[in-house]
């Protein structure tokens, strides 16, 4: 093996390495919903002092462009993260939680003034600049929330749930907390991977059995009628319903590959990107992409990448050493 190769072999078992304590941390949630009563119990009561007091302060602006992610710890002693905003082109980067538990899946509202996002028990919105954090969503003890995201016409806040006695189910609320109504039940069946249709009529999930993606579906939130729209190719990390509404993106393993689903043809494209990535985001208008990796230029462990197709260049916006920062979701404000 040549000089080039055995580096990026390295850095692709310490991507690896890292990324699998985030999904060691999920494992290990429901694990301890189903055989840790007690535990969760406690946890759950917990949830209510976990939020800082201390306040931040962030300078965040309405205009121009904006990614939101979060930054998690993960080790054998502490799992928490926060939420972090930064410009694309890696400015303004400023932390906007401050809290002792695990901050994840943030989602811009449509109007990009607030975030939605979950703590595996919880749904909260929040202000961009860190202000005016809601609870929308308080689960009952036994069940576990794995995904949120807010629909395009901003009328709807979805988010999946596993139960020990409830199953998985697929949830929608509005923002306000109000209106509750559940469009999906299964023993068999999982709603993961999240994303609305851009008419915010439909919501994309995989359904994943024993760790391999048997398909990407969809659900007509007005029918609850359930589809499948691709057969199996692979476990399904990342789906997102791309804005002209043909076309998804689409992560899946064993081998990290990044596709371009065509939903008129089926025709899978692939996207090659010269570093190792997860949780990849496209920017709104499709010129560029976000996503949690390692810069081959150097030696830092994962931030978050940008990589602009139309220049050809690959970007590190991020520079934290204390986390490990992942799921980049872009935002832009109109001109």
């Amino acid at each position: 093996m040549n000089h080039k190769g055995a580096k990026i072999t390295e850095k692709s078992k310490k991507f690896n390495t890292e990324t699998q304590r985030l999904r060691n941390t999920e494992k290990s949630i429901i694990r301890k919903m189903l055989f840790g009563v007690v535990i969760v119990a406690f946890v759950l009561f917990g949830f209510a002092l976990a939020y800082d007091t201390a306040p931040l302060t962030v300078n965040w602006k309405a205009e121009g462009e904006w990614i939101v992610f979060y930054c998690g710890i993960f080790t054998d002693s502490e799992s928490r993260s926060n939420l972090y905003i930064v410009r694309p082109d890696g400015s303004e980067l400023q932390q906007i939680t401050n809290n002792r538990i695990v901050a994840k899946s943030p989602s811009w509202s449509p109007d990009g003034t607030w975030i939605v996002f979950h703590d595996g028990t919880h749904v909260y919105r929040i202000r961009p600049n860190g202000k005016d954090i809601t609870t929308i969503v308080d689960l009952p003890t036994l069940q576990e929330i794995v995904d949120v995201v807010w629909s395009p016409n901003g009328q709807w806040i979805a988010y999946n749930t596993i139960g020990l006695l409830s199953g998985q189910e697929l949830w929608l609320i509005q923002p306000d907390g109000t209106n509750k109504t559940r469009i999906a039940q299964s023993e068999d069946m999982s709603f993961l991977r999240l994303s609305w249709s851009n008419n915010s009529q439909q919501i994309a999930f995989a359904n994943i059995k024993s760790g391999t993606a048997t398909g990407v579906y969809s659900v007509d939130i007005q029918t609850h009628a359930i589809i499948q729209t691709l057969p199996h190719i692979g476990a399904i990390q990342h789906l997102e319903w791309l804005p002209n509404n043909d076309e998804m993106l689409v992560e899946a393993l064993p081998n990290r590959a990044l596709y371009r689903l065509n939903l008129d043809t089926l025709q899978l494209t692939p996207i090659e990107l010269d570093s190792f990535y997860s949780s990849p985001s496209l920017s709104p208008d499709g010129t560029q992409i976000s996503y949690s990796g390692i810069d081959e230029t150097t030696n830092q462990s994962a931030q978050i990448l940008v990589t602009d197709f139309v220049e050809g260049t690959t970007r590190s916006i991020t520079d934290i050493e204390d986390c490990l920062p992942t799921h980049p979701r872009w935002y832009i404000f109109s001109r």
